[in-house]
Order: C-alpha cells, then structure tokens, then sequence
C-alpha cells in the first residue's frame, strides 16, 4: 500500500501545477515471503526478527527535504531547483533501494550517495528540476530486501554446539535453559563501532561464557578484554554480564550476529553448561569520587557465622557515615597527617598548619593528566598520592574483615574478592586514551594494596547508576509503557553526567540500554571567567566540567565582589551586616575562604527546610535564611532567590541549555524522556535539580541517594517545593 504524504509545488510562470510524491511511509518489515510463502510466519508490528529463518527486519522511512534533514514539510521547486529524498532505515538488516523517476515528467536524478541503507543510516537521492519543462505525474519509491535462506538456522547440524541465541523478543529456546539478549543482537551493523549488550542468565544454575571475536574487534567485559584463550566468564543464575563489544580497525563488513542466521554471518559469544564453579565470595565496590569515596561489600555467600549474605558499607572513623572526603593533608616530608574524614574536619575548622599541603580534587587531576602537586615535596606524584590515598582505605576495609567473624579473623588473602571501580564516562576521541592511563593509574595504585590485577573492573559512573535504579526501582520500570525513556544526572563535586536509556522488560525483568551519555560542560561569560581567574588555583584541574566545586566557587566570588549587591536586595535590611565584606575576610588564602564558604553552603541547605518561612525571633513569615556557621559570620542572611539568582543561575542555566541541544543534536529528543533521577552530592542542592530538571520538562524528577528513593514534585511544583532531603554532601 502506498500513501501520498508529501507535495511539492513548482512555480513556473503562471502555471501552478503539484506533484505527486507517493512512497512508502511505513512498510511492514520485509521477510522471506517471496521464498517460503505461508510456511513463514509474518511480522507483526514491533518484531525485529522472522520467526522462520531468523534474520532481522528492514523498515524503511522516506523523507522529503529542501535540505539533506529528514522534514515532512511542503517545499516550493523552482525551475532548476533540486531536492533531496531520504530512505531511513530503521530495521537491524540493511537493505536495498532505489527511486523511479520514469512515471515523472521535468525532474532529473542528479546523484544517490548510496543504494544500500544500513540499520540506521540514510540513502539520499538528489533531484533537480530541468528549468525548461514543467513537471507532473509521480515518484515511486522501493525497497528491495536481500534473498532469504529457506532453511530455519537453527535446524543447521551444529548450531546448538557453537552458542545459544534468543532474540529480544523470545521465540527461540534450547532445552534446559535459556539466554535472554537485553538488547538487539545485532552485534555490529556496518558502520558501528561501538555497542553494548547485556545478557541474562535465566537458567537455575551458573553458566559461562567465551568469546571468539574475528581480526579488527575486542569485547570487554566490565573492563577486561574477552576472547580467545581468556579464561570463560561466569554468570550467576538469574545474574547478568555487560559486554562491550567495538570495532578496532576497518569499517566493518557484514552485520554480525550472537549466532548467525547463516553462514555469512559470525557468531560471537559461545555459551557453555560446565561443572558449576564457585563466584567470588566478597564483592568490594569502591565509588572514587572528587569529593568523597564510597566502599561497599557485598557477600555473594554466607561465609561469616550468623550473618547472612549481604551488602555492607564501610563506614569513617570520625563520624561512622559511609564516606571517605578524597583529601589528605601532606607535611614537608611527603608523610601522610591526615586523611578521609579527619583531613574534612581539620580542613572546616582552619586548623591545617602552613607547613602542610592539602592534596584535595585529585581524581580531577588524574582524569585531566594534569600534577597536582607542583612543589618539591617527595612523594607526591599523582601515582604515589592516589597510592597513599587507596592504602588507607584498604586498611579500613581489612578492619573490617578482621572483625567481621568473631569466631575467626577473615582476610582479603583468604577471599575470593571481586573489585569493581566506578571510573568517569569514557567518551570517544581525545578522552579515551585519558581514560585509559585513568585506569592504568588506579590499577597501580591497587597492586600497592595486594590487590590482583585480574579481579578489577571498571564500570562508568553513570552505567552503576542505571544499575542501582534497575534493582530499587524495578516494579516501576516495570509499570512504564515498552520503550519509555528515563534519565539520569549524576552530578558530583567535579563533574556532571547525563545518560538517557530506554526501558526493556522481558519476562518480569528489566534492563535499560544506554541510548546516549553526555557530560554537562560550563558555557565561559564574563561571570564565570571572572571565577575561575579569582579561584584558578582551586579550579585549575576542572577545565569546563561542571560540579559542586564550580558552585562553591561561584558561591565565594558573590560574597566576596558582589556583597553589596546582594544586601541591597535584601528586604529585612536591619537583620543584615552594613558590609559583608566586614564579616568575610577576604584576604584569606583562597583555600580556607571557599572552605568558609562550603561550610555556610552545607548549612543552607541542611537548614533551608527549618529557616524557609520564618527567620529567628520574627512572628511574620520571611525568605530569610541565616548562616550561624562561625562566629563572625553569625547574623548573614541570604534570601533563597537571591542565592539562586546570584549563584546557581549563571552559572548552570546556559549549561542546561547546551545540555538540551547536544541532547537533541545526537537524535534523542529530551521531551521524551518521562522519568529524571538525580544522584550525586551536588544533586541534594535543590536549586542544582530545578536547574537541570528544565532539560526535561515532560518528565517527573526524583532525587536518588543511597538511603534511597526521595520522590519530588514536578517541574512546576520544584520551584515551590524547596525542602533538602539530606545534608549538602558531594
């Protein structure tokens, strides 16, 4: 069936005369009809695969455009104009096609880039109009799918003894057991260089898997290469594996397949039913912040006397809160004072001695390549800083083994232990080689703690908080429309990412496949040049990320160039200091002042909730908020607005709305989007959340921290809805 959605006008003197563009709009996905007739089960709306010979669909789009974009717009031709049409293919098999212009009078076919449309790419035909005929009649369009093998692949002798294969949609089955693919598994259509796959396990028993990759491609496995002569990965049952399979060099060939529908195409992953094997006893997940460093364990069996399998997180030695600050305090000697939490409190109350070096943001200079310690002192490259930083976490968590059992002391040396690191977005060009040496760095620094090179992983940050909300969230997943798009923003203390992923449910489970990852980058004006001249030194390793350290500063710069502007807008004048700057000394070192100033942010927010309607000893409700921090900053007060409109809005509103156009720029369209999750300590700020929550005006905005879920409002109700769930922490 055809339909006529397009018309073009042409202009030719007088005459106004229409053309008829007829085309396929959306054709059902193309099978093996031709060859095996009604023995082949026919697609129906949705299927990506034939449930006779396996091969994937091929639906194809056509666009007409004055310009090389899809549009559905009416265009004006003149005499010697030219047009484009553009066949999109949205299948997983490429496909043939090719335009008719023999049923068209006055237009020419100048050129066609292409005649054969891979999943997802475009074929372009351009067509000029011949300046001394008029034109009429009518284009015809068509799509020519590649011949079908007769033969059901998987009645092929051996196909069972080289992998499993179940589509996304399950159709295909082997007898004992059943390997569900989360997403196409179409491995790499041409022109791919990079995709993600997650497998499930949905056998009651552990499985492993290997990989045979041919010459030009690498499969990584949570960070480690996958493929001949490696050793089978193990999947727990009802467990999951993340692959990452990339194309190293060429342009890549033919699609290739999990399991091939027939010779041409490569199989991949083999699976196998061995003799079980035993997982790790103890998973230790270490979340590597710039501001502070988490460490989880999980027990994958019951191996301590009366407790059972768990997860536990390790906890300071302070204050007993489960995180480590990323700070160590250095003397001359390159020893280590103080570190984690002591360092934090010694730091707060501005009791660091001049003869010793904060070494704070170092995971922002080990991400940028960049010293962070510039002086003489021995013992303080990047590699031997993040060395001493990561001993004194493991000798916390060996405590903790030590006393886990009190039957027994436990030792990592006598666990099979399985460390899984979370490491910033990878991206592709000049970051991955940065990345890289990222990696390499916190794989040194581990082996100075006695930690097997072969048990570490790296997961992305934001790829772990896809994860997390999988499990937590999952009977909400669950409930969303097949295909619904969800979000997260994990902004930190130095950077800030966003992924976007669309939800698959299978058989009661849920997976979200990554359909884009984006870092939120600063947008330079006269503002933030000025903070970043004024605090250089502090910012100098944060390039354009945005974070809660780009903040704490743009918070130190207002009170300390800005103050007057700011009292003057205050209403309750007579609550306020004639001078801030009375209050503030601004000729302290630029470190202790913006600890000064994080300290006064930590109470706002904490405090915001208590002080939002009514300031201290006043009967009349008021937007007043004090700072009662330190002595001398007793009686400042700042309206909630006025830190938004000073602060927080210079500097994140243009960053959101670069934000939204990359976001579109790269073909996801942010109003589709329906659910917003936001993690990181950044994140707690509420002015932070209304700011990126205007990327994604359609969608509902939950705040996400460790404790769990904190649903809020909805846009419009964010901005009245200024309550702080957790204290400030980045």
């Amino acid at each position: 069936m055809t339909y006529v959605i397009y018309t073009i006008t042409n202009y030719y003197g007088e005459c106004e005369l229409d053309i008829e563009v007829q085309s396929i709009e959306r054709s059902a996905p193309i099978c093996c009809t031709s060859q095996c007739g009604a023995e082949c089960e026919p697609f129906q709306e949705g299927d990506r695969y034939c449930a006779y010979c396996g091969r994937p669909a091929s639906i194809i789009d056509w666009y007409v455009s004055a310009t090389r974009r899809p549009c559905r717009e009416e265009i004006v031709l003149p005499p010697g104009g030219r047009f484009y049409l553009l066949a999109h293919n949205r299948g997983t098999a490429a496909v043939n096609v090719s335009v008719d212009l023999t049923r068209a009078r006055g237009l020419k076919l100048l050129g066609v880039d292409q005649r054969k449309a891979a999943p997802g790419a475009y074929v372009i035909y351009e067509i000029e109009h011949r300046a001394d005929q008029l034109i009429g009649g009518s284009i015809v369009v068509r799509s020519h799918d590649a011949v079908r093998d007769r033969e059901r692949w998987w009645e092929k002798s051996g196909w069972n003894e080289q992998a499993f294969y179940v589509a996304e949609y399950i159709r295909l089955l082997s007898h004992r057991e059943r390997w569900i693919i989360g997403s196409p598994t179409v491995l790499f259509p041409p022109g791919v260089r990079k995709q993600y796959v997650r497998i499930w396990n949905d056998a009651d028993k552990q499985r492993i898997f290997s990989s045979d990759v041919p010459a030009g491609y690498s499969v990584m496995h949570f960070g480690l290469p996958l493929g001949r002569g490696r050793q089978p990965v193990p999947v727990a049952a009802n467990g999951f594996a993340e692959l990452t399979f990339r194309l190293d060099s060429g342009s890549g060939g033919e699609p290739m397949w999990n399991a091939g529908p027939d010779e041409v195409c490569v199989p991949v992953l083999r699976m196998s039913s061995p003799q079980p094997t035993m997982g790790p006893d103890v998973v230790v997940a270490i979340d590597f912040g710039t501001q502070n460093t988490g460490v989880r364990v999980r027990w994958r069996r019951r191996l301590v006397e009366s407790k059972p399998a768990g997860t536990i997180d390790i906890v300071g030695d302070v204050d007993n809160t489960p995180r480590f600050p990323t700070l160590m305090l250095i003397d001359e000697h390159g020893s280590v004072v103080a570190w984690g939490q002591r360092a934090a409190m010694l730091c707060k109350q501005n009791l660091v001695p001049p003869n010793q070096v904060v070494v704070d943001n170092l995971k922002t200079y080990l991400r940028n390549n960049k010293s962070l310690v510039t002086s003489s002192i021995p013992g303080t490259s990047n590699k031997e800083l993040l060395a001493k930083y990561f001993q004194r976490i493991f000798q916390r968590l060996d405590d903790y083994f030590q006393k886990a059992d009190p039957a027994r002391p436990l030792s990592r040396e006598h666990l099979k232990v399985r460390y899984i690191l979370s490491r910033p977005v990878l991206d592709d060009g000049r970051e991955e080689k940065q990345v890289r040496a990222y990696e390499q760095l916190l794989r040194e620094a581990l082996k100075q703690c006695r930690v097997p090179e072969e048990a570490i992983a790296f997961i992305p940050e934001p790829q772990a908080a896809l994860t997390g909300i999988e499990k937590r969230r999952k009977d909400e997943l669950l409930n969303l429309p097949a295909g619904s798009r969800v979000a997260v923003v994990d902004s930190g203390g130095g950077t800030t990412d966003v992924v976007i992923a669309e939800v698959q449910t299978l058989h009661g489970e849920v997976s979200l496949r990554i359909l884009g990852s984006y870092s939120a980058a600063l947008v330079p004006d006269e503002t933030l040049l000025k903070i970043q001249e004024r605090y250089k030194n502090y910012l100098s390793g944060f390039d354009a990320q945005v974070g809660g350290n780009i903040l704490d500063a743009g918070l130190a710069f207002q009170l300390e160039t800005a103050a007057d502007r700011v009292l003057e807008s205050v209403d309750a004048l007579h609550l306020v200091p004639n001078n801030l700057l009375k209050e503030v000394d601004k000729n302290e070192p630029d470190r202790e002042f913006l600890y000064t100033c994080r300290q006064m942010k930590e109470h706002f927010v904490f405090n915001e909730s208590i002080f939002l309607n009514k300031a201290p000893g006043e009967e009349a409700a008021g937007e007043i908020v004090p700072f009662p921090t330190k002595a001398r900053l007793a009686g400042i007060r700042l309206r909630h607005d006025l830190y938004d409109e000073q602060v927080a809005a210079p500097i994140l509103k243009p960053v959101v709305e670069r934000l939204r156009a990359e976001i579109m720029a790269s073909g996801v369209d942010p109003d589709s989007v329906c659910r917003v999750y936001y993690v990181g300590g950044t994140n707690t700020d509420a002015f932070v959340r209304r700011h990126f929550s205007r990327a994604f005006p359609s969608a509902i905005h939950e705040s996400f921290d460790f404790l769990g879920l904190v649903p809020n409002t909805s846009p419009e109700n964010m901005a009245k809805n200024r309550r702080i769930e957790i204290v400030f922490i980045k």
